[in-house]
């Protein structure tokens, strides 16, 4: 008795780190994504995804930041919620993990050496083989000299590379989001159908027991 009395009083536990997490996740990014509309939703990943391959490791978020400033100088539409740049962030990851952000290094590089062509008065050495010839020829100081330049072309191609990439995922994400949305409202249609089916059917049988006899019908046999 004792001890059920003691069961009673003891006081629930609190809940853990993990689950206080998993409950601060849900309620500030879960529940919060889900009220983004499809643009919202794909203009994150267009931008998150072309943010993610700057040529300049370890400064996508202030990259993403400063592209949305001046977005949003533009257009308010083209600025980003809290949530949306949480959701951007993660196509960031997903270019980091994959490795395309150390891939698209060379052909920035590359395309930059051509727009030398154009922009300065003579071919610079952008490309990673060319750098390496001309740090064994000239020296790692003349290489140096030459960095900044070759940054800020990669930079330049990067920026027009936005130029098709956004659009891209932009309409992409946008169709799949919204056949899977137009997926869902079927999905929900075929249920209301099968449940006015299902009603159509029981409601006779329901009608019709209405009527069965509620007496024992062994009272109405001749022989009672």
């Amino acid at each position: 008795m004792a001890n059920h009395e003691s069961t009673q009083n003891q006081e629930p536990r609190p809940p853990s780190f993990k689950r206080k997490a998993l409950r601060l996740w849900d309620e500030k990014f879960v529940q919060p994504a889900k009220q983004l509309d499809n643009h919202e939703v794909a203009y994150a990943v267009g931008i998150g995804f072309w943010n993610g391959l700057l040529p300049l490791p370890g400064l996508t978020v202030p990259s993403q930041l400063a592209v949305l400033m001046v977005f949003k100088l533009f257009n308010k539409r083209l600025g980003m919620s809290p949530v949306q740049f949480t959701l951007s962030f993660a196509m960031h990851l997903v270019t980091g993990i994959s490795t395309m952000e150390i891939l698209m290094m060379v052909p920035y590089f590359n395309v930059g050496n051509n727009l030398s062509e154009y922009l300065l008065s003579e071919r610079t050495s952008c490309s990673v083989t060319q750098m390496m010839d001309l740090w064994s020829t000239r020296g790692l100081l003349y290489t140096l000299k030459h960095l900044p330049v070759c940054i800020l072309l990669a930079l330049g191609a990067w920026f027009l590379s936005g130029l098709v990439i956004v659009p891209v995922l932009y309409s992409i994400t946008r169709l799949g989001l919204a056949w899977r949305h137009g997926e869902v409202l079927q999905q929900e249609d075929d249920d209301e159908t099968t449940g006015e089916n299902n009603d159509s059917i029981c409601m006779p049988l329901i009608e019709g027991k209405k009527n069965f006899p509620t007496h024992d019908v062994l009272d109405d046999l001749p022989f009672r």
